[in-house]
């Protein structure tokens, strides 16, 4: 399945601004197009680096060889990218950020009550959207048997190894 995730490393004395900032991030998110923009760009920058790193381009690689269909790996292109409009971005958001199933871990020097009671304060009048979530399409996995692939990045001090298998479906 498809999931979203966000962490915050902070002293535990600071744990109720950040929970009370992640809460206004969640249910009541700006989506300036500037900041929208600038994170488009740094998400653009990444893609371009990303050919020139091991890991990344082992990874994309196995992502497309468990799948019976390599052209359905949900690998971030420019053009991907590109095609996403701002508007875009703040529907996805309006219809897929909801509380049911969201999930908040905490860790650190705060007892169950202090942290429930933070989440209750700032989390506690969210509500979810009217509209049902989207359905996806999950790409179909690889019943071919396994294989091996090797992409030479001449010059790079590092190799990177990755393994997967295919789950039951």
């Amino acid at each position: 399945g498809e999931y979203a995730y966000g962490s915050s490393t902070m002293l535990s004395e600071d744990l109720p601004l950040v929970v009370e900032s992640v809460a206004g991030i969640l249910i009541r998110p700006a989506f300036r197009d500037e900041d929208i923009d600038q994170c488009r760009d740094e998400q653009l920058a990444y893609i371009r680096e990303r050919s020139e790193s091991v890991f990344s381009v082992a990874r994309e690689q196995l992502s497309r060889m468990l799948l019976e269909d390599p052209a359905e790996a949900r690998i971030v292109t420019e053009q991907t990218a590109l095609a996403v409009s701002n508007d875009d971005i703040r529907e996805f958001w309006s219809i897929c950020s909801r509380p049911s199933g969201t999930v908040i871990a905490i860790a650190g020097d705060v007892t169950h009550e202090e942290a429930l009671e933070l989440v209750e304060t700032w989390f506690g009048g969210w509500t979810s959207p009217v509209e049902d979530l989207p359905s996806i399409e999950t790409p179909a996995l690889s019943q071919a048997p396994g294989d091996t692939a090797v992409t030479s990045m001449p010059g790079r001090v590092q190799a990177a190894v990755f393994t997967g298998v295919p789950g039951p479906t």
